[in-house]
């Protein structure tokens, strides 16, 4: 990837363009009325807040990780597909998707299976997820559950992510200040950081930008080798072109995905108390069909009929 463009105009009309689409129907918010209305009294409802179904969530991106691998995908469709779960979850068919596990697993795959449709020329037909899943699922059940989604979220299939801010964030460092193949360096660098951010669920509702620009300046305290005033001349270089992020709320973020990076202490927990889950492909990530997709249908067709 090279980093030497230099039209700093174009870039900040992008930049400004990705905000306010983070800003607007991309952003990850949670309807407390309508998970306190979901819940009710039944403490056991489970929400997209939950430990448990953010353990599910962090399988899941592992899992489509090892299929955008395997499919020779950009590793971005994971990110973009979890755009679209985390917006769906919040919606109430994805509240009932939180209560069923297989569900969950067939509402990732389904997330992740049109992003590459959308995103990765040439189109992968419905039936991959019946072969990812190892016949746990239908073409059918694919099919259904795409459309659930995507009605769900509006269809919005263009979010921008992590992973873009962090590109247009390099474009503005001078080339004074940073060489094109440093970039490159910093840009690894951050990308791993990125990766890891994606998969923890406290990260869910911050900001793509903000966990951009965190990880970007992580990233150029390592590059930079502890030389202070090259970190300040740098950042102080990107912030003065991004004046309308709050600086406070960047230095928290970067503060969390520091700890989490050096922690290296990712949840790997499984699925459920029986054991672990393998590596990719793995029968026990897909032990049966869900009967609970044709009641997800018809409650979804009810409350788009209301």
């Amino acid at each position: 990837m090279m980093f030497d463009h230099n039209d700093k105009e174009e870039t900040l009309d992008v930049l400004q363009a990705m905000r306010k689409l983070e800003d607007s129907g991309y952003a990850v918010k949670t309807d407390e009325e309508l998970v306190a209305e979901f819940v009710g009294d039944d403490a056991t409802r489970l929400t997209p807040d939950s430990k448990r179904v953010g353990r599910w969530r962090a399988k899941m991106v592992d899992f489509c990780y090892e299929v955008a691998e395997y499919c020779m995908s950009d590793r971005e469709t994971v990110a973009i597909a979890m755009s679209y779960l985390d917006r769906f979850l919040r919606t109430p068919a994805g509240l009932e998707v939180c209560q069923n596990q297989d569900l969950f697993k067939l509402a990732a795959m389904t997330c992740h299976y049109t992003t590459i449709k959308v995103h990765e020329p040439p189109a992968v037909p419905p039936e991959v997820i019946s072969e990812m899943s190892l016949g746990a699922f239908s073409v059918e059940q694919a099919e259904d559950m795409e459309f659930v989604i995507l009605q769900s979220i509006g269809w919005r299939v263009n979010p921008p992510t992590s992973y873009a801010f962090l590109r247009q964030f390099l474009y503005l460092i001078p080339v004074g200040l940073m060489t094109a193949s440093m970039k490159e360096s910093v840009y690894e660098a951050a990308v791993e950081q990125l990766d890891m951010a994606l998969r923890n669920r406290h990260f869910i509702k911050d900001k793509d930008s903000d966990i951009a620009m965190s990880a970007l300046l992580n990233a150029l305290k390592t590059i930079c080798n502890n030389d202070q005033e090259k970190y300040i001349s740098i950042w102080s270089a990107i912030m003065k072109e991004c004046d309308d992020m709050d600086s406070r709320v960047v230095l928290n973020v970067q503060s969390r995905l520091k700890i989490l990076a050096d922690s290296m202490e990712q949840d790997v927990e499984s699925f459920d108390s029986t054991g672990s889950v393998d590596k990719f492909p793995c029968k026990r990530l897909f032990y049966g069909r869900s009967n609970s997709l044709q009641s997800l249908m018809e409650g979804s067709v009810v409350s788009q009929q209301r």
